[in-house]
């Protein structure tokens, strides 16, 4: 957008000294780079953890795997593993860095970010320029968008948002240098800069288009015929060229949504990515963009991320006051800043970081306001410069207070939950996580891949099972279920028992995450985990449940009882019971008579399975006469029922020297089970087991 040469500059004019303002930005540019360092070895994502955690698993296993395709791995939906949401231009360059260089894969994340932002600096500068704006000007406009929050703490994010507005920003350069010179070289940059930036994310470069397009429509109305001799042609040519740069990178990201829908729908549990069901979500409904909600919404996040509201409002309403040459380009900026939030309005109005797209028009608003509150000549040069100022000093102060905090929180490589996952897995391991939605947070910082199930979907039984058939070749370890209640939703426990997961967890990290084991790994898992401490996670405590009759406290209970699900409400032991005993390498609870355990039914429940057997040497060894086994139904009345009875004598009854079970239906009504153990007529020696209580 061209204009004529401006006049030699005024002595008042602040633009006048072009080193000053240089020196200034290279400063702000400079106090920019120690910012974006602040907390870099952090191994968490601060801010959007579940995007960056998503990106960051995807670039690991792709360099891990050295898979390059574009069925590119993320593996936290089950398998197939490839889910793609995005080209991974991004992804692939952090994966061949660390692959060449050897770098920690979080800092060369956060490095490939901060390096695209940087090189998205020349593109806007040039874009200011095709405005009419001086050099001088244009680098006030950059300091606005050095102190925007989303520009300092997304900047170093692990995600492709950097990516995706370098590419569409230069697509945007050469869009508008392709109009206005209609030449082929520049034609040829917008095809591959907007083919980038359409594959990369297409909700950045469509935000870019949006003021592309109406400076298209500006340039055609400056060329509209005066007379009927001069026609339509020059007009018409400028949407020829300005729809040739734009076509192409479209048609990219076309094929782009189609391919990698085809690649999702194969995945039972990540149906809801495909194009189709994120539609609503994306665009949100029409009547979304009428509520005041919305827009309460989107002005908190002017002030949190961008600006905030009292600067931002008083800058832009004192330059609306002065007349000016600025319209043209605020109105460009107006288009693309409220247009894409109203095209996108779902996903601003859901996500701080989607500002990243197009926060820098709204500083090419603040900034131009600044130049021409700059410009006036007659106002105390103090006042012009302070005001300036205190718009930098505003967005800088935001960051300041409300991120720099979080960047300053160091996480540490390995939490005590990732840990103990890799402490128990094996690097091919799968673990299946609930309660902790589809976020690649744990998964990554584990290194595992991972079938997180989406909230909501355990109750999907059709698509649990494909995604369950579909693994039925992996090693399914670990299942970790996120839950702040004491209690454990039927559904998931169903699913625990289609993972052959034993029903109580061996361990639980800070006090909402619990930790299942598969049956066949238990008593390995026992092993490994006898002495062993994690930092925030609790283990059943390694010493004995006392004798006698108690409540059952399962902070100093649970090792003994690692057996039974539920666990019992009371019980009454001859001896003290030993944590983590085991007989043939599984977990027992020695039941010498006289024993007895009282559980409460859990809603819903109707079966007891019991295990039970006997110590060989017992028998043997020791002439063992056998036991009575008793089991009794009490219902909320009181009413007592002897549901089940037996003799077991392994020393007499071959049969029974194999370990027995037998499962129970539990009456309607029934509130409380007891389970006892009595001498056949001795007691010495009767060391029945219990390997396997469980009421369901």
């Amino acid at each position: 957008m061209s204009s004529p040469p401006s006049a030699p500059p005024a002595p008042a004019d602040v633009f006048a000294r072009r080193r000053g303002w240089v020196a200034a930005f290279l400063v702000l540019l400079a106090v920019h780079v120690a910012a974006s360092l602040v907390g870099w070895h952090d191994q968490g994502f601060a801010g959007h953890e579940f995007r960056q955690a998503q990106t960051a698993i995807s670039s690991y296993f792709i360099a891990v795997e050295h898979n390059y395709g574009l069925a590119y791995p993320t593996p936290i939906l089950g398998k197939p593993w490839s889910i793609p949401m995005e080209f991974p231009l991004y992804e692939w360059t952090v994966a061949r860095l660390v692959t060449w260089f050897h770098w920690p894969i979080v800092e060369t994340g956060r490095g490939v970010s901060l390096a695209c932002f940087y090189l998205t600096l020349p593109a806007w500068f040039l874009l200011l320029g095709s405005a009419g704006l001086s050099h001088a000007r244009r680098l006030a406009v950059l300091m606005v968008a050095l102190v925007m929050p989303v520009y300092v703490f997304y900047s170093r994010a692990f995600m492709i948002e950097s990516l995706a507005l370098l590419a569409a920003s230069w697509h945007a350069w050469f869009v508008i240098r392709a109009t206005q010179t209609r030449r082929p070289a520049w034609l040829a940059g917008a095809w591959l800069c907007g083919a980038a930036a359409a594959l990369a994310k297409i909700t950045t470069w469509a935000t870019l288009m949006l003021p592309c397009a109406a400076y298209t429509l500006w340039l055609m109305a400056t060329l509209r015929p005066a007379g009927r001799a001069s026609g339509w042609m020059p007009a018409l040519r400028v949407a020829a060229w300005s729809l040739a740069a734009v076509l192409p990178p479209l048609a990219a990201g076309w094929w782009w949504v189609r391919a990698a829908d085809a690649l999702k729908v194969q995945n039972p549990t990540a149906w809801f990515l495909a194009s189709g069901p994120m539609e609503s979500f994306n665009f949100g409904p029409l009547a979304l963009r009428f509520t005041g909600e919305f827009w309460r919404q989107l002005v908190a996040f002017w002030d949190s991320i961008l600006l905030p509201a009292v600067p931002l409002a008083a800058v832009l309403g004192i330059a609306l006051l002065l007349r000016g040459r600025w319209r043209a380009p605020l109105v460009l900026c107006l288009a693309g800043f409220l247009g894409s939030q109203l095209l996108f309005a779902h996903l601003y109005f859901a996500h701080s970081y989607y500002f990243y797209a197009n926060g820098f028009l709204l500083a090419g608003m603040v900034g131009l306001a600044a130049c021409r509150i700059l410009d006036q000549a007659n106002w105390p040069r103090f006042v012009r410069l302070g005001i300036f100022g205190a718009v930098l000093a505003a967005g800088a102060g935001r960051y300041v207070t409300d991120y720099l905090p979080a960047q300053r929180i160091l996480n540490p490589a390995a939490t005590g939950l990732t840990q103990l996952v890799q402490t128990l897995t094996a690097p091919d391991d799968v673990i299946v996580v609930f309660g902790h939605d589809w976020s690649a947070a744990i998964p990554f910082a584990a290194r595992r891949r991972a079938l997180m199930v989406p909230s909501g979907t355990e109750y999907e039984t059709e698509r649990w099972a494909r995604s369950l058939a579909l693994l039925h070749d992996e090693n399914l370890t670990l299942t970790l279920v996120e839950s702040s209640g004491p209690g454990l939703d039927p559904a998931i426990r169903r699913r625990l028992a289609d993972l052959c997961m034993h029903p109580q967890p061996v361990a639980r990290y800070h006090g909402t995450m619990d930790v299942y084991v598969r049956r066949d790994r238990l008593h390995a898992v026992l092993t490994t985990l006898r002495g062993a401490a994690f930092s925030n996670t609790v283990i059943p405590p390694n010493r004995p449940a006392p004798a006698g009759e108690h409540a059952f406290d399962a902070t100093r209970d649970a090792a003994g009882f690692i057996m039974m699900s539920p666990f019992p409400l009371r019980y009454r032991a001859p001896y003290e019971v030993p944590p983590w005993q085991e007989y043939e390498n599984r977990p027992v609870f020695l039941a010498h008579p006289t024993t007895e355990l009282e559980f409460a039914v859990p809603a819903g429940a109707r079966t007891l399975t019991l295990a039970f057997g006997m110590i060989a040497a017992a028998y043997l060894e020791h002439g063992s006469d056998g036991v009575e086994l008793f089991v009794e139904s009490r219902e909320a009345s009181g009413a007592a029922r002897e549901l089940w009875r037996r003799r077991y004598n392994p020393r007499d009854v071959p049969a029974d020297r194999a370990e027995q079970t037998v499962t129970l239906d539990l009456p309607a009504g029934s509130t409380r089970i007891l389970v006892r153990t009595g001498p056949a007529a001795s007691p010495s020696y009767d060391w029945v087991y219990f390997s396997d209580i469980e009421i369901r």
